[in-house]
């Protein structure tokens, strides 16, 4: 538990320490919202996958293939790869555009009343997609720490805000790439050790009823809904646009995410497996633990 705490706070730390660094790059509005629009390759990937890649991604995969979809929840993942991927073909029309935000563009074209409605839904959006990234924070933090759920809600709340209040888009793009390293590496490092831990793969399938491990149990018709889902989200979603505005230019914002599509898919199927694990393990827990069990069996 000693080790558990020390890492935890050591990454707080880390976090705001970026936060604070970032606030020396900044000189003008655009460095404090788009980073001075010189966010490269590897960069925008990187924070465009940390984006995307948060809790209903994670915490949110693993209940789901604990409960009634079993591996096929990887999907969840796996089509907001390819609906980021689709999105590279307007990338570019994104970044022509130089624009701050997605209702500033609708402003341009529809006027003032459009302006308005569409950033009062752009925010509400917004405050429900941070309480949502928050609340997933909280748990894997409430059960590794023992701290309560409420406590682990106020802890990465106040972080979060602080370090992108502070730093700006550089903050958020460098912390990005760190929470992105830490959970693409850690979840799938974890997986063997989670199978081994909990008596190797051929146990944990002898567990579980076979349908849990059809790829496609969720069925085609809700795979393609969510390619067009997260299409259509990414596509006009401030939390994605604005990695585009950043890019240093057109051809970064479409590379940089196809590789943001290529690295989600390799990812997608990772939580689903622990889910997996978890439910051959501790078929009795809520479906929201179940990413946190493999880990401490």
């Amino acid at each position: 538990m000693t080790i558990i705490w020390g890492i935890f706070i050591f990454y707080m730390i880390a976090n705001l320490a970026i936060g604070f660094y970032s606030q020396s790059k900044i000189s003008n509005s655009s460095d404090y919202l788009l980073a001075g629009r010189r966010i490269g390759l590897w960069l925008t990937a990187g924070t465009l996958a940390a984006t995307e890649i948060g809790g209903g991604s994670t915490v949110g995969v693993a209940a789901k293939a604990y409960g009634n979809w079993g591996l096929s929840a990887g999907w969840y993942v796996t089509s907001a790869a390819i609906g980021i991927i689709l999105v590279s073909f307007i990338a570019p029309k994104l970044r022509r555009a130089m624009a701050t935000t997605m209702p500033e563009i609708i402003g341009r074209r529809f006027g003032k009343p459009s302006y308005i409605i569409t950033s009062v839904l752009s925010l509400s959006a917004n405050l429900a997609l941070a309480g949502v990234q928050i609340t997933a924070s909280a748990t894997i933090i409430s059960v590794l720490t023992g701290l309560s759920q409420n406590i682990g809600i106020l802890v990465s709340g106040i972080i979060l805000v602080l370090y992108t209040t502070v730093g700006g888009m550089w903050s958020v793009t460098l912390t990005d790439i760190i929470h992105f390293l830490v959970l693409i590496v850690g979840f799938t490092l974890a997986v063997p050790f989670a199978i081994h831990s909990a008596g190797g793969w051929t146990h944990i399938v002898s567990q579980l009823p076979p349908e849990q491990l059809s790829f496609t149990k969720v069925g085609w018709k809700t795979i393609i809904g969510l390619i067009i889902m997260y299409f259509m989200t990414f596509s006009t979603g401030q939390e994605a646009v604005q990695r585009y505005y950043a890019a240093k230019d057109e051809k970064t914002a479409v590379w940089g995410s196809v590789l943001c599509g290529a690295l989600m898919a390799l990812y997608s199927f990772v939580p689903a497996i622990l889910g997996l694990i978890a439910l051959a393990t501790f078929p009795t827990i809520n479906a929201n633990d179940a990413i946190v069990p493999p880990f401490s069996i």
